[in-house]
């Protein structure tokens, strides 16, 4: 199971790469106005500049997210998983992932019980009852989560919202040269 330490790491891991990749194109457009003598180029570079800083408010409020929020997110998992051990054989298979022995033979079953007891809405657009093969929801407190089922048949909870992926402006070639250069 991951720690509370570890899920305030992953945040603070993805907003310090997430941060020097939008300097790094905020610079690279400054250079191109100043040092360009191709107005096409000039034009592009203004055209990002201009767009990094007409969505700032919403990569902020992707990257901003503070201790205090993370801490109710992750006490909602721990809560989850303690009443889900009280019910049925649970097992941890990985940090994130949380598999439940229960009796549905359907997987729309599985997501709508951890639905009705937990209040987990769908962000797919769809509801739990359709034919997919995973699930995406999220609680109350914005915890994101994946509903599906593991090899065996048991169902699975994974908790996404705990170990964030890179937001989409951020390739993984800028995020990998960032790590190894930080260490």
């Amino acid at each position: 199971m991951i720690t509370l330490e570890q899920v305030i790491n992953n945040f603070n891991r993805r907003k310090k790469i997430s941060w020097a990749c939008l300097e790094k194109y905020l610079t690279e457009d400054q250079k191109t106005i100043r040092e360009s003598n191709d107005p096409a180029e000039r034009e592009k570079a203004m055209n990002g500049i201009s767009s990094y800083y007409y969505s700032y408010n919403d990569h902020k409020a992707q990257l901003e997210i503070g201790d205090a929020v993370l801490e109710t997110r992750y006490q909602e998992m721990k809560n989850m998983t303690s009443d889900l051990s009280k019910a049925f054989d649970c097992e941890w298979i990985d940090d994130i992932s949380f598999a439940v022995t229960t009796k549905h033979e359907r997987l729309s079953d599985f997501a709508y019980m951890l639905a009705n007891w937990f209040n987990i809405k769908s962000t797919s657009g769809f509801t739990f009852g359709s034919s997919f093969t995973t699930h995406n929801g999220k609680t109350e407190h914005d915890l994101y989560l994946d509903i599906t089922c593991t090899d065996d048949g048991r169902g699975l909870i994974v908790f996404k919202g705990l170990q964030p992926g890179l937001p989409y402006w951020v390739p993984r070639s800028f995020a990998e040269e960032y790590e190894k250069n930080a260490k």
